[in-house]
């Protein structure tokens, strides 16, 4: 018989329940039809005309023929022939719980999951236009990045920070996040609130979701707080001071060019605010001025390795996207991005080949005008090809993740400002990897 499932679990007495908090939300449901039919009868009983829903069948996202609402607490899902699935659906309601058929489903567990990815470059707030006379008034985010923070959402479940400030430690952890081990989450940072954003990631349903945990300790697991358009994991993530975008990567499977902007205002759900250039792209790596995002790498369409750069605007509305230079090899899929106020960096990676090598260089790129290839100016310590994370200051990068496991835990760093240098191994994370890299 059909079932109708709940999407999440009650932390606090491990019971079922349809939201994490009551009161007027987005309930999410999941509903299953065991035997073939041309006619879903989905009956929710919300009370509600307000859907949105996405059907699976054999665990592909498909359009159905047809979506009729019946009343406020049904509805109908329309084929051309008879099959199973499921279908995943949002309604807007008052009080708690679909009210037919529960069936507990552990795997698809508690607070929506997180992701975080590579981390971003906070976006510094301009300084006003002053008089002659006046004395200019520092940016209130000028030095002011004190810490990196890595979230561990597949291979552990962790928090952990350590300090730009000498002299370096090692990290400690400050909680988790709660996730059930979902991976390819990216994240930003939203700096002002003190806030990390978890985005996406690969799971059917869970990799349509935007999570949020705070930077202060304890960390006690993240909040779903809104929907991409899609399941996005491989994705890269964008960011400017009051928004955060999801761009390109693969939707089950199928690589994307789409970019997805998301407010870090409530409310926080996706829309799509354009494309890139190429018609797709997975595991390219971001660099952020204060006006643009830049996309810079990754593999395209038939997993060939890009070498393209890239940039959007982050004003509104969404302007064009334009090539603004290239890089000096294939070898940077996977790689990590970071950003000082000037220029964008573009560190490891590897060339996405069977035969494929970690690297160790660090190239850069200027913000101010369109260039024609990076520029090397530094290597690190260790290779470092893929589920490479980073953290930064306003002057200084931290880099950790993927290399031999004996050193897979080591945090690099380098400087941003001339004359550069090559990076210093300053601690050690508390595991090896990480998912999601944040700065505050």
């Amino acid at each position: 018989m059909p079932t109708l499932r709940e999407l999440f679990r009650n932390k606090a007495d491990g019971s079922d329940i349809l939201t994490p908090s009551s009161g007027g939300l987005v309930v999410g449901c999941t509903f299953v039809q065991e035997v073939a039919s041309d006619t879903w009868v989905v009956t929710h009983r919300k009370d509600s005309l307000f859907l949105g829903v996405q059907v699976y069948i054999n665990s592909e996202l498909v359009e159905a023929d047809d979506i009729k609402i019946i009343d406020t607490n049904s509805f109908e899902i329309i084929f051309s022939e008879a099959v199973t699935g499921n279908a995943n659906f949002l309604t807007f309601a008052l009080e708690e719980g679909c009210n037919l058929d529960i069936t507990p489903t552990p795997t698809i567990s508690v607070t929506p999951s997180i992701t975080v990815s590579q981390s971003l470059n906070a976006t510094p707030t301009p300084t006003p236009t002053l008089t002659p006379d006046a004395t200019p008034t520092p940016s209130a985010e000028v030095d002011s990045i004190a810490s990196g923070i890595i979230g561990f959402t597949s291979s552990a479940d962790s928090v952990q920070t350590f300090p730009f400030s000498a002299p370096f430690t090692n990290a400690t952890s400050i909680g988790g996040l709660d996730l059930g081990g979902i991976s390819s989450v990216s994240g930003v940072s939203d700096r002002t609130s003190g806030t990390g954003y978890l985005v996406g990631g690969f799971e059917p349903i869970l990799g349509t979701h935007i999570r949020t945990f705070p930077f202060a300790a304890p960390v006690a697991g993240a909040t779903f707080v809104g929907i991409l358009t899609g399941v996005m994991h491989g994705h890269t993530t964008n960011q400017s001071s009051i928004d955060g975008y999801s761009v390109a990567g693969a939707n089950l499977g199928v690589t994307s060019s789409n970019i997805d902007r998301f407010p870090f205002s409530s409310p926080h759900s996706g829309s799509s605010a354009g494309s890139i250039l190429e018609s797709s792209k997975s595991s390219a790596s971001q660099q952020n001025s204060t006006t643009d995002g830049f996309v810079t790498g990754g593999y395209a369409l038939f997993g060939s390795a890009s070498i393209n750069c890239d940039s959007f605007p982050f004003s509104t509305p969404f302007a064009s996207v334009v090539n603004v230079g290239s890089l000096l090899s294939d070898n940077y899929v996977d790689a990590i991005g970071v950003s000082s106020t000037t220029n964008g960096y573009v560190i490891a990676g590897n060339n996405h080949t069977p035969t494929a090598i970690a690297q160790t260089s660090i190239t850069s790129f200027p913000f101010a005008a369109s260039f024609l290839d990076t520029t090397t100016i530094g290597n690190l310590i260790n290779e470092r090809g893929s589920t490479v994370q980073d953290c930064q200051s306003e002057s200084v990068a931290a880099i950790m993740g993927t290399a031999p496991p004996s050193i897979a835990n080591v945090i690099e760093t380098f400087p941003f400002v001339s004359p550069f240098t090559n990076s210093t191994d300053v601690g050690d994370l508390l595991n090896a990897a990480g998912d999601t890299g944040h700065s505050f």
